[in-house]
């Protein structure tokens, strides 16, 4: 996971460094994705159960950040734990670069996009019965992890999205609206 984190974090700031030398590598014209675009998104994480919200900004044609909450856990009848994950997170969308912008006809309703996240969660636990010793801390902590998504556009505004993100479930399903 350390190599796949230092690559990730190489190729993201190789790509903010071109954002400052021009405008030419990238393009948003003709994308549901371009500089300026805010989004507002919520939805329900899988593995584990729970739910997440967040907001995005287009601070580039081929780069966005945002933030994002959540809460999410595991419970049975011996072991429960719940945490509140709140992150930041940067991404790349490849569908813009001035490269491929006219090769994929599909960018006015389709947007890939990958990058890092990174934060803290806030965890505690509870374990019913003897001789267990487990620490709240084992469900807290920093994240760093890889960001990978899509989000589909319905109308030109709506989206339904799919996502990898670090310190929420395995699994993000939601919906969002572009403003």
């Amino acid at each position: 996971m350390k190599k796949r984190l230092s690559i990730a974090g190489i190729i993201m700031i190789s790509l903010l460094s071109l954002s400052s030398s021009g405008e030419e590598w990238a393009t948003g014209m003709g994308s549901c994705y371009a500089k300026g675009s805010m989004t507002a998104f919520g939805g329900v994480s899988f593995l584990y159960f729970g739910m997440f919200a967040g907001f995005d900004y287009g601070f580039h044609d081929c780069i966005s950040g945002g933030v994002a909450i959540g809460i999410n856990g595991k419970s049975d009848s011996f072991f429960k734990y719940r945490q509140v994950p709140f992150t930041v997170h940067g991404a790349f969308h490849p569908f813009n670069l001035s490269v491929l912008a006219d090769k994929i006809k599909v960018r006015d309703k389709l947007d890939v996009y990958a990058g890092l996240t990174s934060g803290w969660k806030f965890g505690w636990s509870k374990v019913s019965g003897s001789n267990v010793n487990i620490s709240a801390d084992d469900f807290g902590g920093f994240v760093l992890r890889e960001l990978l998504g899509v989000r589909f556009f319905p109308t030109d505004n709506f989206f339904i999205m799919f996502e990898e993100r670090a310190g929420f479930g395995v699994f993000n399903f939601g919906a969002g609206y572009k403003f």
